[in-house]
């Protein structure tokens, strides 16, 4: 069950900049008999509380433009002899692997299929994640590199990640992995 800031940014995502009536009436359209409507005040209090994520000007709403997600570029490198780097992009709905190494390649990674909602629902999840607060591991000379850019519409953040055994590193890995089989990529 998504909270009430993600169900906001569902709507933001489907219509783009709306105004707040517009979020009331779509988040209220979908709920059961049963269920108790959606207050403005509500909406309110979430769009106040995330004022990072959230931009409402007169009685419009978007997502801020410094926390509205494009892109994400996952980058891995062991070594300066074998790296790949995946490149996500949620405008296009697409993406693309890249691999190289200083031996032959044996076997070529493998290209999951990607519905157009699960973009979305990726999108949701790097939400969650806030790469924008994440902060750089110090890197040893030769150390496993992986390094995160988070592209939004109008900056990137950059996180450079030493630590394989790290939470941020295990949530990086779960989203790479829904595109191709990370272990044979790591190998």
């Amino acid at each position: 069950m998504s909270t009430l800031y993600e169900k906001i940014i569902d709507v933001l995502q489907q219509k783009g900049p709306t105004s707040l009536s517009t979020i009331y009436n779509e988040l209220n359209s979908f709920l059961g008999e049963e269920d108790t409507p959606i207050s403005m005040s509500s909406i309110k209090s979430v769009l106040s509380r995330k004022k990072d994520l959230f931009e409402v000007y007169d009685d419009l709403v978007s997502i801020h433009p410094d926390k509205e997600i494009t892109k994400l570029i996952v980058e891995y490198k062991v070594n300066q002899e074998h790296s790949f780097s995946i490149h996500i992009d949620f405008d296009l709905r697409n993406y693309l692997i890249q691999e190289w190494s200083q031996f032959p390649i044996v076997i070529p990674p493998v290209f999951n299929k990607m519905e157009p909602e699960e973009y979305d629902i990726l999108k949701m999840d790097l939400y969650r994640l806030k790469i924008w607060n994440w902060e750089d591991e110090l890197l040893g000379i030769d150390s496993v590199k992986c390094t995160a850019r988070l592209v939004t519409v109008n900056s990137t953040y950059t996180v450079d990640l030493a630590n394989l055994q790290s939470k941020e590193w295990r949530q990086l890995q779960k989203i790479v992995a829904l595109f191709t089989d990370l272990e044979l990529l790591l190998k």
